[in-house]
């Protein structure tokens, strides 16, 4: 474990940035605060509710019934602005104004708290009504997210990332490519194999608007449909450099035994030359990666045991890290496919532009927000139920599911 020197050193080099790292013991949640200037431990007692509460906030962040449902909506709030008392306002204090970049080692059951969705006050979002709906809907725009203040990134320990920037301080030039995409397609292909129920849903291609888009003018590969394959996956990640990969796949998360998360390909089940479509964390750890940064759009389609609360997910980070890739930016939940494409879409402008990871994301998340709100604002004539579609936009499912872990400084993205 690198001391609080090297920490400010390698990590902290400049005020705006913090660390706060959380450990969960049978009674206490306690937090290690880290920024220029300080250093202290936060340790508050642990709610009799904290299980209830962890899971009452995360479900109702991905619970579209939030806009009809006052008691979801209330369970939003009030479960979410007790976990930011208890997790984040004293550090937050401890760190101070000149801080607006977060960095959070969570351990526990902190794992599973997305925590710039957190509310920073009780100020609870109106319902109101709308002619032509029987019932009522709830505005976001009023909540006072985390994020509206501060970029928030998670790295699985501080010793990997201190490491990693000590060892080499600035990114490397000269990729080969800027970007490089894979978007299998599932057709056929069944979840565990067995019954027509367990089959995956297609997911939309990503990566060939983006090539078209964004990436325009910069080098690119883009692997599609049945040829983006486990194996293709591995041919072209040990011999390829990139700053970028972007995957838009299925993915399961299994926190029981993270080392068997993974991500699925074109030939799930079906296997080519020994492989079986799998892309699973053990087998990252085999592998030596030159790319810069992974993109995972479409990672949990379910998770597993709760032994270890979510070590998925930060395992799948830890294993692209130790493959040689530090940095990664995840979906926690099933993506709405229209939605998330923007929010990547605004992301990688802001990359492109040389923002960090962290704040392009934020900006990113910020901008779709700001867009939703001011076509509710324009004159345009709207039915009823456009209206409901517009508000229900705002909903933190659709914007806040994707989370950068590992370092974050800008990439080299150069045309």
């Amino acid at each position: 474990m690198p001391g609080v020197e090297d920490i400010r050193r390698e990590i902290l080099k400049e005020g705006s940035t913090g660390i706060i790292e959380f450990y969960e013991s049978e009674s206490h949640i306690q937090a290690i605060v880290i920024g220029q200037g300080v250093f202290e431990v936060v340790s508050k007692a642990k709610p009799e509710n904290w299980e209830a509460m962890v899971a009452g906030f995360q479900r109702s962040a991905t619970d579209l019934n939030l806009t009809v449902l006052p008691e979801v909506a209330t369970a939003f709030t009030e479960y979410g602005y007790q976990l930011f008392t208890l997790l984040l306002q004293e550090p937050l204090r401890l760190l101070g104004n000149e801080v607006n970049r977060l960095i959070i080692v969570p351990h526990g059951s902190v794992n599973l708290v997305d925590v710039e969705l957190l509310p920073q006050s009780l100020k609870a979002p109106s319902f109101f009504s709308i002619k032509g709906l029987d019932y009522d809907l709830l505005d976001f725009s009023a909540i006072d997210y985390v994020v509206n203040r501060y970029a928030v990134s998670y790295i699985p320990s501080i010793a990997i990332l201190a490491n990693e920037l000590k060892n080499q301080p600035q990114r490397p030039m000269g990729r080969e490519y800027s970007f490089i995409g894979f978007a299998p397609t599932y057709a056929g292909v069944k979840n565990g194999g067995s019954t027509k129920d367990n089959q995956l849903d297609e997911l939309p291609d990503e990566v060939t608007p983006l090539a078209l888009g964004v990436f325009k003018h910069h080098k690119k590969l883009l692997v599609t449909a049945e040829k983006a394959t486990e194996a293709r996956y591995l041919t072209v990640a040990k011999s390829s450099t990139s700053a970028i990969i972007h995957i838009s796949a299925h993915g399961e998360l299994d926190d029981a035994q993270p080392l068997f998360s993974k991500l699925l390909f074109a030939d799930y089940n079906e296997g080519e030359a020994g492989m079986d479509g799998q892309l699973e964390v053990a087998e990252l750890y085999n592998l030596n990666l030159e790319t810069d940064l992974a993109v995972l759009s479409a990672c949990n389609t379910g998770s597993g045991g709760f032994a270890k609360p979510g070590e998925g997910r930060i395992s799948l980070a830890r294993g692209f890290a130790y493959a040689g890739c530090p940095s990664i930016v995840m979906g926690l939940w099933k993506l709405d496919a229209k939605a998330n494409m923007k929010v990547v879409e605004w992301f990688y402008e802001k990359l492109v532009e040389g923002l960090p990871i962290d704040q392009a994301l934020r900006q990113a998340k910020l901008s779709y927000i700001e867009n939703i709100r001011q076509q509710l604002k324009d004159d345009v004539a709207r039915s009823p139920k456009q209206l409901e579609q517009l508000y229900e936009a705002l909903h933190p499912y659709f914007w806040g599911g994707m989370v950068p872990f590992g370092r974050m400084d800008a990439l080299p993205l150069n045309p």
